[in-house]
């Protein structure tokens, strides 16, 4: 098996990563004591969304990497503020959920973890794989 590049630190600078992975930490160490409180604390990931934002990914990424990840997870990015799971989290429906991170990607995390994409052909996976940093 070849080794999968890590996709949610695909550039040696990795604040953008590690931020969100501080944010999802906070949620599982917070679950508990708010539940106590009855308040609700749900981290989400999102997959690409198109907006401005998209630009600074194609500038620290690289255009093919985001043309490659969109093609991977169904040939689109998602609309922006138009997610329903945002409204869904925060019904009555979901008040059981809390403590969790929400993948909102389209599939593309559970594909990659379950190897259904085949990250060898991801533009940045020499990089990835030979980088030192």
């Amino acid at each position: 098996m070849q080794p999968q590049p890590d996709l949610f630190h695909p550039v040696p600078d990795r604040r953008d990563g590690f931020s969100k992975e501080c944010a999802q930490v906070l949620t599982l160490l917070q679950a508990a004591p708010l539940a106590k409180r009855g308040i609700r604390i749900i981290s989400v990931c999102p997959g690409l969304i198109d907006t401005p934002l998209i630009t600074d990914f194609q500038t620290s990424m690289g255009a093919p990497t985001l043309d490659w990840m969109t093609s991977q997870s169904g040939g689109r990015k998602a609309a922006p503020a138009r997610s329903p799971m945002h409204s869904h989290s925060c019904s009555e429906a979901a008040s059981y959920i809390t403590g969790t991170n929400l993948l909102v990607d389209n599939g593309f995390t559970a594909a990659v973890l379950t190897n259904q994409i085949d990250c060898s052909n991801m533009p940045a996976v020499d990089a990835l794989t030979n980088s030192s940093a």
